[in-house]
């Protein structure tokens, strides 16, 4: 009973008690509501009933909840059994309210029913031709067996029925082949051919398949009727229709026939051949005579079911497509806009009578009168035709119908295609005498063909008419009309012109017609010259600023170089591009030429134009963009000297050092051989090695530095005592700063070592100085120490000084780099105590223990636990050679800026303050420290107390320390 599904609805405990707690407390507000005006016992009787009432309501509650702990179960499992009992039975009555409908219908079933086709068949013809092929090879009879099995077909049988097929066959080409190719007196079968469309399909199997291609196909064999005023009796018996089946068809498919109408329709053509009635019909009185029609007859009893069914499938689709019309959309919304085409049922004097329809489209033409399609039928003839008009055209032309699928929309857009390629045949025309660009007419255009995007004629998949314009071997643009009003569209400009040029072209020839082609290819041809002079010159090598237009200011209207005002076509800059020299083009019949010179703030701001000279290139009428770009490479190879002088001097007037220019003026002087010289002094180079603390410096020591601007054969720097050559690039003006600042930084560095503001003679400090190379300074330090300084514009700790040497580790290498760049001489000379000071300490430390720089001057000894990192001691040195020790938790060193309480390292333990005791998991460690530093600071050290340790005992200590800790 457990497995049942739960389908019974549940209560919660908490709704019945939340229930009633509701109930208690709106029957309290409505009491304290009514109070009011009552007398005291009345009141305090009301209020004892609401106080009995709600003590019922819980204890019933309570009882409930105890009862559910040992009940709930039972009732829930109750519950669903009978939900799942009463879902069975309705069940069952859905069941036997199924079968009663079926035994009905199985009484219905049994009843007999009469196959009057079949009947008719076999009393014309003495077979049953509807007999299904499975029964007919299956059943009793003449071709089964006696237990109804299939029965083989003997050889004399399968011979007789060859030969019969074979005679049929030599009768029938002689009829329907050679007696139409050679002509026969006697058999009239060829006195009227019915079509040029109607041809034989095939002879095969003692039958012909005749009819017209996509509209119906007969199958005739022989043995039917003779017609009665026969000349001669035909061999073999007339023409017999056994099937005709209908190859037209509509767009969802093919026109169908069931087998009662292909029966009814193949009767009435047999009939019509041999000039007798159908069966089952009477003559009229006073009617002539019928006459055998032959294959005529055939041909339009077949066109007329076509026709039939053809134009039945036009007027529904005319129905949709008005439907479509008025609402404005549909399937496909954006192509027929509310009331772009008008359908009308045209209908004949006979009421009932259809003649065609006639569809209009173009409704508001240019051309006066709109288009308009008209599809006729003619039953006489059995032909569907249809025409277009043109706008303001007199003459029709004729459509095309495809049977095979009867699609009035296909129609109404063929009828459009006529009259858009009649449109623009006439403008191609007027077109032809325009010489800067070549018309051509293209009938058919795809989408991809004439570039259309996203569809803006509305044609679709459709082929459509449209005029290609040539402006260059390789470029076109196509003029097509738009499919629902007729009015000019434009095409394959966009890759061309930007897009909102695009949209207001297409606007002006919509509004303005073909008049306003020529003014929009002169337009479209000046942005095909701009777009191929710039991919000229980004094939060049040089690229073009990628918009004139956004330099500062309104330069172009102001200058003498385009008196309308106009942006360059292209604006080249001269590299090295940060020199903001720029060599601009204006495109048109004579090329013009700028030298544009401009600045900028910074290298997120937009260039400024400071001034615009025209430059004489030389350029001849009617110049290519090839000859431009040449012109314009040879304009920046002759420029590059301007702007490497003004690339080098924005760099310097960033980094505020003063310069001087030097130019050759001198008349006779060889421009091109000449050099021009940008000199000038690092007054301080130790403010160039300096951190950013700014210490000052005693000595100023200076640089000089001249640079020769080359062109295109790149710089030559005369750095101090270095000399350094540079070829021709974008970032040659970087790479001479570069070199300067590392040449400053070591020099500066140096100087700020040997004469110092605080007095401290590094050579009888120990500490060697001498320099390497032109970029880095070498030290030694007591003959254990070896290492070099050098600038570095990138690295961990960012630009600045580095030390590196073969034997610092990652720390000694990140202390020295860190005190080179603190600007102070005697923190740099306690770094190196403390320096030596870490190679001693750590060579006995094992894996748990960490030996760190605090700070460059101060060591710490930091040991890995379950709890964290935590200091056993802290080491920092003095610039006379003394050290101040700490045990346990401390200040990371002592000097001006710190004290003891500091902690710069942000180590925790669980003692965020000063303890007796010592910290959990250190004291075996610093009993240790104290212990062995004992005999040297004359006292024994407890937790975070301080010692001063003389310059002739730090050996001892270090050696005491080593020795404590391993």
């Amino acid at each position: 009973m457990e497995t049942l599904p739960r389908r019974a609805a549940t209560t919660t405990i908490g709704d019945l008690v939340e229930r009633a707690c509701a109930r208690a407390r709106d029957e309290l507000t409505a009491l304290c509501d009514a109070a009011p005006g009552r007398g005291e016992a009345e009141r305090a009787s009301e209020l004892a009933r609401w106080a009995h009432r709600a003590r019922q309501r819980l204890a019933r509650v309570q009882t409930l909840e105890r009862w559910a702990v040992k009940s709930a179960k039972i009732a829930s499992v109750a519950a669903n059994a009978r939900a799942m009992l009463t879902a069975h039975e309705e069940t069952f009555a859905r069941a036997s309210d199924g079968l009663f409908h079926l035994h009905q219908q199985l009484e219905w079933a049994r009843a007999p029913m009469w196959d009057l086709p079949g009947a008719l068949e076999v009393m014309c013809h003495g077979n049953y031709g509807f007999l299904p092929l499975m029964i007919g090879e299956d059943g009793s009879g003449p071709g089964g067996g006696e237990d109804g099995d299939a029965r083989e077909e003997t050889e004399d049988e399968r011979a007789a029925r060859e030969d019969v097929e074979t005679r049929f066959e030599e009768e029938i080409a002689e009829r329907l082949i050679r007696s139409k190719a050679h002509g026969c007196g006697v058999r009239d079968d060829h006195m009227e051919w019915p079509s040029e469309k109607f041809k034989v399909f095939s002879i095969a199997s003692g039958k012909a398949a005749v009819g017209v291609a996509g509209e119906y196909r007969a199958t005739l064999t022989l043995g039917g009727p003779v017609a009665p005023d026969a000349i001669e009796q035909p061999r073999y018996g007339g023409w017999r229709v056994e099937s005709i089946e209908i190859l037209a068809g509509e767009t969802d498919g093919k026109f169908t026939l069931n087998k009662a109408e292909e029966r009814k329709l193949a009767d009435i053509a047999c009939a019509s051949m041999v000039g007798m009635l159908p069966f089952g019909k009477q003559p009229e009185e006073g009617a002539p005579p019928l006459k055998p029609m032959h294959l005529t007859g055939l041909h339009r009893i077949a066109s007329d079911a076509v026709l039939m069914k053809s134009a039945n499938a036009i007027v529904v689709q005319a129905g949709r497509l008005k439907e479509i019309a008025e609402r404005g959309g549909g399937d496909d919304e954006s192509r027929w806009s509310r009331n772009a085409i008008k359908v009308e049922i045209v209908k004949g004097e006979a009421a009932g009578v259809l003649k065609g329809l006639k569809v209009t489209f173009w409704r508001k033409s240019d051309g006066g009168a709109p288009g308009a399609l008209d599809v006729s039928f003619n039953p006489e003839k059995a032909e569907l035709l249809a025409t277009a008009k043109a706008p303001g055209d007199e003459d029709a032309d004729d459509v095309f119908i495809n049977h095979e699928c009867i699609d009035l929309e296909a129609l109404v857009v063929n009828a459009i295609r006529i009259a858009s390629s009649k449109k623009l045949n006439a403008i191609a025309e007027e077109l032809a005498s325009e010489k800067s660009f070549k018309t051509i007419m293209e009938e058919s255009s795809t989408t991809d063909e004439c570039a259309c995007r996203d569809d803006e004629d509305k044609w679709g998949d459709d082929v459509r008419p449209s005029i290609r314009l040539e402006i260059s071997r390789f470029t076109s643009i196509f003029i097509t009309c738009r499919i629902s009003d007729g009015k000019l569209m434009l095409h394959g400009a966009n890759d061309l012109v930007p897009s909102a040029t695009e949209a207001e072209l297409s606007k002006r020839l919509a509004l303005e017609g073909h008049s306003a082609i020529s003014s929009i290819v002169e337009e479209v041809s000046v942005a095909v010259e701009q777009q191929e002079l710039k991919g000229l010159l980004r094939a060049s090598g040089a690229s073009a600023h990628p918009a004139p237009s956004t330099m500062g200011g309104d330069p172009w209207a102001k200058s003498d170089v385009c008196p309308t005002g106009t942006v360059p076509t292209a604006l080249v800059p001269v590299m090295p591009s940060d020199g903001g020299v720029f060599i601009a083009t204006w495109m048109g019949a004579t090329p013009t030429f700028a030298l544009v010179r401009a600045n900028r703030i910074n290298q997120a701001t937009r260039y400024v134009v400071d001034s615009i000279e025209k430059l004489d290139l030389g350029a001849r009428k009617g110049a290519k963009p090839e000859i431009v770009v040449k012109l314009i490479e040879e304009a920046c190879r002759e420029k590059v000297v301007d702007a490497q002088r003004l690339a080098l001097m924005r760099a310097l007037k960033n980094l505020r050092l003063p310069f001087m220019d030097v130019r050759p003026t001198s008349k006779g002087v060889d421009l091109k051989k000449a050099e021009h010289v940008l000199s000038f002094v690092v007054a301080n180079t130790a403010r160039w090695a300096r951190s950013k603390f700014k210490r000052a410096v005693r000595t100023k020591s200076s640089l000089k530095v001249h640079v020769s601007l080359r062109g295109t054969d790149g710089l030559s720097a005369r750095i101090g005592n270095e000399t350094c050559t540079y070829e021709h690039s974008e970032f040659a003006v970087n790479a001479v700063l570069a070199d300067v600042r590392r040449i400053a930084a070591a020099q500066g560095f140096l100087s700020a070592l040997e004469e110092n503001d605080s007095a401290i003679d590094f050579s009888k400090f120990g500490c060697t100085l001498k320099r390497q190379d032109a970029y880095t300074v070498a030290l030694s330090f007591k003959e254990s120490l070896m290492f070099t300084i050098q600038w570095r514009h990138g690295g961990e700790l960012g630009p600045g000084l580095y030390a590196d040497g073969d034997q610092l580790t990652d720390s000694v290498r990140r202390a020295l780099s860190v005190a080179a760049r603190d600007g102070r001489c005697e923190i740099f000379a306690c770094a190196l105590h403390a320096v030596v000071a870490f190679s001693a300490l750590a060579e006995n430390l094992s894996g748990d223990f960490n030996l760190t720089f605090a700070e460059p001057n101060a060591l710490s000894l930091v040991k890995f636990t379950d709890e964290g990192a935590m200091r056993i001691y802290s080491l920092g040195f003095r610039l006379d050679g003394s050290a101040s020790l700490i045990i346990g938790r401390g200040g990371d060193a002592i000097s001006d800026s710190q004290s003891a309480d500091d902690d710069e390292m942000h180590i925790t333990d669980d003692h965020e303050s000063l303890l007796p005791a010592c910290p959990t998991g250190l004291t075996v460690h610093i009993e240790g420290v104290a212990s062995a530093v004992e005999p040297v600071v004359g006292s024994k050290l407890a937790h975070g107390d301080y010692a001063s340790v003389p310059s002739a005992s730090v050996q001892q200590v270090l050696s005491a320390l080593s020795s404590a800790v391993k």
